[in-house]
């Protein structure tokens, strides 16, 4: 269902674009933003930019495609190990492809914030853009008078099987502030 909704949002957004006031908000709305280098970000950009070259001419024959930019943005790089792309060699060949479809890779930048139609990134750089997908991690809030024995991966609360904070009788912890015992990732 989400990729159903997604796919009708951007192609909504394509729609909007053809008849939209300014060229600022025609480029948002062109502009797609996947955070996270990951199985899934991958998936996500290559269907975009198959979609870019199929149907937007089909479809859209009044809109220049050269117009629609697929971004992908990657904290970490490639020689940095990445189980879900596999070996630095098969790591350079996805960039690759996915380059050679159309997708702006930006490796070694972390995304800070979203705001006003922006992306913006570490450096204070931003892409404009109304479609923002994050299929990237995320870590856990901070938490005072927490030690640092009780984080886990991403800064997240390491609790048992009932959710329990281990190493506390009455606190526990759920959701994505939390990381549980026996995760193959704890």
């Amino acid at each position: 269902y989400e990729a159903m909704g997604l796919q009708n949002a951007i192609l909504a957004n394509i729609e909007r674009a053809i008849t939209c006031a300014t060229k600022l908000e025609q480029q948002e709305l062109l502009n797609v933003v996947i955070v996270g280098g990951g199985a899934t970000g991958v998936e996500v950009a290559g269907v975009l930019s198959e979609m870019k070259h199929t149907v937007l001419p089909h479809d859209y024959p009044d809109l220049d495609p050269s117009l629609m930019n697929i971004y992908l943005i990657e904290a970490g790089n490639l020689s940095a190990p990445r189980p879900h792309w596999g070996s630095p060699e098969s790591s350079a060949a996805v960039e690759k492809f996915l380059r050679h479809m159309g997708v702006n890779v930006l490796l070694n930048k972390m995304v800070t914030d979203y705001k006003d139609h922006k992306v913006i990134l570490a450096d204070g750089s931003s892409i404009a853009t109304r479609t923002f997908i994050w299929v990237s991690g995320v870590a856990g809030s901070h938490v005072d008078n927490l030690g640092k024995e009780h984080l886990g991966r991403g800064q997240r609360i390491k609790v048992d099987c009932y959710n329990r904070v281990e190493g506390m009788d009455s606190v526990f912890c759920i959701g994505d502030q939390c990381i549980v015992a026996g995760d193959e990732e704890y």
